[in-house]
């Protein structure tokens, strides 16, 4: 099942509901990345899982780095919608401690 979605019509439907939460929204190789806030990171996913438009129902990537001159850890999730066949980068940044 092929969706008339495009990433920034995903990107505009997070934007409707945690507008607050979205730091930055940007391409990068290929993918649509969105720096969000740390407070609601689960919620957040858990909308794009059970998004009609969007089921984001699989993680393929799961990493975090530490920038020890920023000091902070960042955690970034890659979804899958395998119904759309879409990719989804989030990014947030955690304090080292």
């Amino acid at each position: 099942m092929e969706s008339n979605r495009t990433l920034s019509d995903i990107s505009a439907f997070l934007n409707e509901k945690y507008a607050d939460q979205m730091l930055q929204t940007e391409m990068l190789y290929g993918m649509q990345t969105i720096t969000l806030k740390k407070d609601k990171i689960i919620e957040i996913i858990n909308y794009l899982y059970h998004h009609p438009e969007g089921k984001f129902q699989y993680l393929t990537t799961l990493c975090g780095i530490h920038f020890p001159e920023q000091k902070s850890i960042g955690v970034m999730y890659q979804l899958h919608s395998l119904t759309t066949n879409q990719r989804i980068r989030l990014k947030i940044f955690l304090p080292e401690d």
